[in-house]
């Protein structure tokens, strides 16, 4: 990393991380990109007809301890314990794969069985995923640690509003309303829950169309492929690069 030309950091906090290795190369922050969102009209396959009609809260990505999942299972109880209205009008959507959260499935069972409106999906690809997604009315991660949480940006592009952390690392989601912000303590996101469904239809549409934007604008294949051959030309010290040359990177 020492001999390195150019060092790519996801986001500002990572500037930190590469610093002992950072002499006089260039840094740059570039993202990771998304590709622009892909609707049909099928239901995913976790779909009950009884959740026609409600709030459907979806967690998508590795189930673990830092992703703040037990925490938000316990704030999901703690609120549909203390508001009966909540609870009947609302589901929440467990998607993604165990990783080391040891009874994480018991204890998302023992809430189900007390106000049956919780749910364990699995894994979501592909057109799977994108139903998963088409489905939700917010997406939420309350993580304790990330880099840069691409699941974050396809909720985003699919015009799903986002409840998250400031461990996120999307500081632009909250100065662009494009998201609510969250803890991971249990009573944190019990307020952040609360918020949300307190949230019109049309606000929560609002949201929604805002991060679409933010991926449009940051997230784009286009950006961060131009943004990626500026820092190879910089790095290089070569100023042309040829048309093949930039469809190759680009692809």
């Amino acid at each position: 990393m020492k001999r390195a030309a150019a060092l790519q950091i996801l986001t500002e906090k990572e500037r930190s991380a590469v610093a002992h290795y950072s002499k006089s190369q260039i840094v740059k922050e570039i993202p990771n990109y998304v590709m622009p969102f892909s609707k049909d009209s099928e239901r995913p396959s976790w779909w009950r007809s009884s959740f026609e009609g409600k709030t459907t809260y979806v967690f998508l990505g590795r189930i673990h301890e830092k992703k703040g999942c037990i925490e938000f299972l316990d704030a999901w109880a703690d609120l549909c314990q203390s508001n009966s209205e909540f609870a009947q009008g609302s589901v929440l959507v467990f998607c993604g794969w165990i990783d080391g959260l040891t009874g994480f499935e018991a204890h998302l069972e023992q809430v189900n069985v007390q106000f049956g409106n919780v749910f364990f999906a699995g894994p979501q690809y592909g057109e799977e995923k994108s139903r998963t997604l088409a489905a939700a009315s917010f997406f939420v991660l309350p993580s304790k640690s990330e880099g840069l949480p691409v699941a974050i940006l396809e909720a985003w592009s699919a015009g799903i509003p986002v409840i998250m952390t400031p461990e996120c690392n999307l500081s632009v989601g909250f100065s662009r309303e494009a998201a609510l912000e969250t803890g991971f303590n249990r009573h944190e996101i019990v307020a952040s829950l609360f918020e949300a469904s307190r949230m019109s239809l049309v606000d929560r549409d609002r949201m929604g169309a805002r991060g679409a934007e933010i991926v449009r604008e940051l997230y784009s294949r286009q950006k961060v492929g131009d943004a990626l051959l500026a820092l190879y030309r910089e790095s290089t010290g070569s100023m042309e690069i040829t048309s093949q040359r930039v469809r190759d990177v680009r692809q």
